[in-house]
């Protein structure tokens, strides 16, 4: 049984922006397990929120590939890379799982998801991701689209902000003996200001829907 790893950069046809950042270069790695004369193939796509990137990849990669030892044997591969590395690193452990599942689905002739027990018959929709950008080029991005037949659209303004932040202000005051002032108005300006935020894109959600005519 073999291994194989290559590092790729990906660049998109235009950029993809949401509330708190915008890419248009993406690092991926992608792993090949060669056995039995069938090769199996999996994508490990790092995300910063995790910690990851392109560098811990190619570092954790030959530690938790020693963990592959049998395609069959799903549970303890798992069980290997949590004994490995107990923590972090899931873009790793997600490309060797689907090579395992690739390999094992060649093996006998099926699709991955008839492999696994599953239907064709209710199959989720997929949604497309408007990327933030200027008015025209959202429009663009979203006449396109629908044109490709997506018919559920998406933007993500980060307003799940707003929740987190209420929860960490609650945090702050409950232990308010341990915070300067200072930190206490800080913060709930801060918070204020993501609310302030979230009615202003409401407002404009509120005009937008709004009929041509009644502009």
């Amino acid at each position: 049984m073999k291994l194989h790893s290559e590092t790729l950069d990906l660049s998109t046809r235009q950029p993809f922006g949401i509330a708190r950042w915008t890419h248009s270069h993406y690092s991926r790695t992608f792993v090949s397990l060669e056995h039995e004369g069938l090769t199996g193939h999996g994508e490990a796509a790092p995300n910063a929120y995790y910690g990851e990137t392109s560098g811990t990849v190619q570092a954790v990669l030959p530690e938790l590939a020693m963990a592959v030892q049998d395609p069959w044997d799903w549970e303890g591969l798992s069980a290997r890379m949590s004994s490995v590395l107990p923590h972090g690193h899931p873009s790793v452990r997600c490309a060797l799982e689907m090579a395992s599942l690739d390999w094992c689905a060649r093996r006998v002739d099926l699709p991955v998801w008839r492999l696994l027990g599953l239907s064709d018959t209710c199959v989720p929709e997929s949604s497309f991701t408007i990327s933030l950008a200027p008015l025209d080029d959202m429009r663009s991005q979203t006449t396109e689209a629908l044109n490709a037949g997506y018919t559920i659209l998406k933007v993500k303004l980060g307003t799940a902000i707003i929740g987190i932040s209420s929860i960490h202000l609650l945090k702050t005051f409950i232990n308010a003996d341990n915070y300067t002032d200072r930190v206490l108005i800080a913060q709930t300006v801060i918070h204020i200001t993501f609310l302030m935020s979230a009615m202003a894109i409401a407002y404009t959600d509120k005009l937008m829907a709004r009929a041509p005519g009644e502009h």
